[in-house]
């Protein structure tokens, strides 16, 4: 794990409450839930971004967007919004 955002709705009703993790040795972001279960909790880890190589940080940002970033090509060691990535799988 490289890079984690708690998100609390700014992301709107699908995302909901979560984490928004980055993993960079798998070029994933992961979107972690988690719901209680008595004493404990669940959780449930689903796809969130594509299209990166190398995610490193996952920011939310003070009007509430994420901000994603890569280290490698094509997107090139920089933070984006994450809506400027284009899903590629």
């Amino acid at each position: 794990m490289d890079g984690v955002a708690i998100v609390t709705g700014q992301l709107g009703p699908a995302v909901g409450t979560a984490a928004i993790v980055a993993e960079w040795s798998t070029g994933k972001v992961q979107q972690v839930t988690l719901a209680r279960s008595g004493a404990a909790y669940t959780g449930a880890v689903a796809p969130f971004l594509t299209g990166l190589q190398q995610p490193v940080p996952v920011i939310l940002a003070p009007d509430g967007s994420l901000v994603a970033g890569d280290d490698l090509p094509p997107i090139g060691a920089g933070c984006v919004p994450i809506g400027q990535v284009i899903a590629t799988t």
